[in-house]
């Protein structure tokens, strides 16, 4: 199946990008679960969201064919995992774009279909209504309040109306609020999953917003620490410098 990992998983890697190193994941697995006591429950998730942020999806194959290895023949286990990964790309999506979630998405099909795993047919929620905005609204100013950047949403209200209609409904609302409600992860578990995303991915601004976002909603600031470090290490492996983001104050 190289010829499938080449042409929809990999495809996005930059040019002489290192090959998947699975000790150095590991170190990166060990070294979370020491230092942020919140990750160790989803730490495959946490990985993966790291892995698309810093523009790795194939990365994200890895770990859910890791991850489904012990129980490959339970195909509850399996499924909880699926749904596990399922709910991360929906949490990263809005915040690293859909160019490096669907090759992320592929890989996992191509881990099921190499193992002959066939899971049960699922259902998308129902799709979004008001209420999803008014939902999203809210949790976007308890994820904000700490941040101290109301003007931001004034300027996006006044001058970009639907973008921030959609941002309410779409992005707080079905694919946060919404992710969080079918009760795979905890708010406080969607928040550092999406933080860690956006800390790998190297914007700057919008990372420290999200950390403190995140802190503000549960999350520990030894864990939005270890998250960062975790992600310049990953993106130095990478050939990406984002030294940036552990200089960012919380």
């Amino acid at each position: 199946m190289a010829d499938f990992n080449a042409r929809y998983v990999a495809t996005n890697n930059r040019y002489g990008a290192p090959d998947y190193d699975e000790t150095f994941i590991d170190g990166l697995r060990a070294e979370l679960v020491k230092n942020a006591v919140e990750a160790e429950a989803i730490v495959d998730a946490v990985l993966a969201s790291l892995a698309i942020g810093a523009h790795r999806a194939d990365v994200v194959a890895k770990l859910f064919e890791k991850a489904i290895k012990p129980v490959a023949i339970d195909q509850v286990a399996v499924g909880r995992t699926m749904d596990t990964f399922r709910a991360v790309l929906m949490i990263v999506w809005p915040f690293v774009g859909i160019p490096w979630c669907v090759p992320a998405a592929l890989g996992i099909v191509d881990v099921l279909k190499r193992h002959n795993i066939e899971l049960p047919d699922t259902t998308a929620r129902p799709f979004i209504n008001e209420s999803d905005r008014d939902i999203g609204h809210q949790l976007l100013k308890r994820t904000y309040q700490n941040v101290n950047n109301a003007e931001v949403q004034d300027m996006l209200r006044t001058f970009f109306p639907d973008f921030a209609n959609l941002t309410w409904a779409v992005v707080f609302g079905y694919s946060l609020a919404g992710t969080t409600a079918t009760g795979v992860f905890t708010e406080s578990q969607t928040q550092l999953i999406l933080a860690t995303a956006t800390v790998a991915s190297g914007a700057l601004r919008q990372a420290r917003s999200h950390l403190r976002g995140a802190v503000g909603l549960g999350i520990s600031v030894q864990a939005a620490a270890a998250v960062s470090r975790s992600a310049v290490k990953f993106n130095a492996w990478n050939g990406v410098d984002i030294t940036g983001v552990t200089e960012l104050e919380l």
